[in-house]
């Protein structure tokens, strides 16, 4: 696996510059100014052995108040129809710049104590992976949707029972974040796991794939799928030592509580007392659809959540370098299991090996 920084071309896909960051540095010297200007330190992109690209924003901390610095993982939401790479990320840089639009003004104060890694889900399955070319029955091609894969029709109607488990973006998320635990001063009892819609969904299956590294888990305007590799009542078994703040606004157009895959989690979550609802008002967004359930974190212009997020540590937590070395192992163990279950599921003949 490796770094490699980017830019943008006039279409907004990303490409492979030369240049790449100095051996072992996983970001570039503090005073590269050739990324897009939206990105305050770099966007990269991860590669693996096969040929899979994973891209992603990673931003450092300005200070440090303790040696080590808590990390927030952030996935991003479907956006607009088509998107790609870069435009997925310019939809979202508010986020990594604390500053949804039109809603406040730009306050970055929380983040200089704060890793954030927010990664790219590319629209298109196959610029993310070549094994993932899959097609309907029809011939649609699938789209990529984070850890799974369905055409366009299929997830604009929530219908998942075509839909496939994307086991290489499973891999790469989970080497990725082997490789930002492993390089970084990031405090192993201080991950957490956040995204909005289609976001909100992957926080949640990507804490069920590595239950061992998260503080906390946020989906924000979320569902959860019955599909290939994905169950509900798996999921919250997995997920029961670990805090879940599930923001929603029960308006929600765009992921209605009448929808199974909406209303089962809420559900399920809302008797652990794990769901928060978001104000309708604030919720309501500029289209109409009440699917902004996430400014409910920006409602306190000093982002007092973030703060408080920053001191919660996960439960019986040990020394962070114990921690972290548990974590590294936990996320090798992992690998290896959906690597397994990945050539189970594709008839594959086993082979030997890990993804480290």
């Amino acid at each position: 696996m490796s770094w490699r920084p980017l830019e943008k071309d006039d279409r907004g896909a990303f490409y492979q510059r030369t240049a790449r960051p100095e051996a072992g540095h996983v970001l570039p010297p503090s005073d590269v100014n050739s990324m897009p200007a939206e990105f305050r330190n770099g966007a990269f992109l991860y590669r693996d052995r096969e040929g899979g690209v994973l891209p992603y924003v990673l931003t450092r901390p300005r200070h440090f108040p303790n040696p080590l610095a808590p990390l927030l993982v952030h996935f991003h939401s479907a956006g607009p129809p088509g998107h790609k790479g870069m435009e997925s990320f310019k939809f979202h840089r508010h986020f990594v710049r604390c500053c949804p639009p039109g809603y406040a003004e730009e306050d970055e104060d929380w983040t200089e104590s704060w890793y954030i890694l927010s990664l790219g889900c590319p629209h298109a399955a196959e610029h993310v992976h070549p094994y993932l070319k899959a097609r309907s029955a029809s011939g649609e091609p699938h789209m990529l949707w984070w850890f799974k894969t369905c055409t366009d029709q299929e997830y604009n109607s929530y219908t998942f029972a075509h839909a496939r488990r994307a086991f290489e973006v499973e891999l790469m998320f989970v080497s990725l974040l082997w490789d930002v635990i492993r390089t970084l001063p990031v405090d192993p009892t201080r991950i957490f796991f956040c995204g909005e819609s289609m976001g909100g969904y992957a926080c949640l299956r990507a804490a069920e794939l590595v239950p061992n590294v998260p503080a906390q888990v946020i989906p924000m305007s979320s569902y959860y799928p019955t599909m290939e590799g994905h169950n509900l009542d798996r999921l919250l078994e997995t997920l029961a030592d670990i805090p879940i703040d599930c923001i929603h606004c029960e308006r929600d157009k765009v992921c209605p509580r009448s929808d199974p895959s909406v209303g089962h989690l809420l559900d399920a979550l809302s008797r652990r007392g794990s769901v928060r609802w978001a104000p309708a008002q604030l919720s309501k967004g500029s289209d109409g659809g009440f699917h902004r359930a996430d400014l409910l974190l920006w409602a306190d212009a000093r982002h007092e959540y973030f703060t408080k997020l920053s001191h919660q540590c996960r439960a019986q937590a040990g020394p962070p370098e114990d921690v972290r070395g548990q974590c590294l192992a936990h996320l090798q163990q992992q690998a290896v299991v959906i690597d397994s279950e990945r050539y189970r599921s594709r008839g594959w003949p086993m082979h030997n090996g890990s993804q480290h």
